[in-house]
Formats: structure tokens, sequence, C-alpha cells
């Protein structure tokens, strides 16, 4: 979407864990939010589709540190 936010969306499907069982067929969609290039915001969300109908949700920081690539000038 740009450099201060990523989007995105899976689909996924898990088969069953015992004889007895079902199979899932879900979906999360998530973002990357940038504050800065060392601090980030991270957030899923989705739920099943068939199945259970569990839903899930995740939020979480994250700290990057070390080298950064370096800005380049661009001269005429």
């Amino acid at each position: 979407m740009s450099k201060m936010l990523t989007m995105g969306a899976e689909l996924f499907a898990q088969t069953k864990a015992t004889a007895n069982g079902h199979a899932e067929v879900g979906f999360n969609v998530g973002a990357i939010v940038n504050l800065t290039d060392d601090h980030h915001i991270l957030i899923s969300m989705g739920r099943d589709i068939s199945g259970d109908n569990n839903f899930s949700m995740y939020l979480a920081y994250q700290f990057t540190f070390g080298p950064h690539e370096e800005k380049k000038l661009i001269r005429p």
C-alpha cells in the first residue's frame, strides 16, 4: 500500500486430525504499520469459513534494529 502500511490476506485449510474429525477452511487478513524504521505494529484477524467457526486475532509490537539501508542522494 505504502512505505507506512503493508496489507495481506491468506486462505488456509486444515485436514481432519482424527478419523472422526472434520476439516476446516478459514481466512486471515492482516497489516503491518511502520511507525518508524525501527517500530512496527502487526495486526491479524480472521475466522473459519467451515468448521468450528473459530475467530482468531493477533496484535504485536515489533522493534527492529541494526544497520539500515543508506538513503542515496540522486544528483542530476
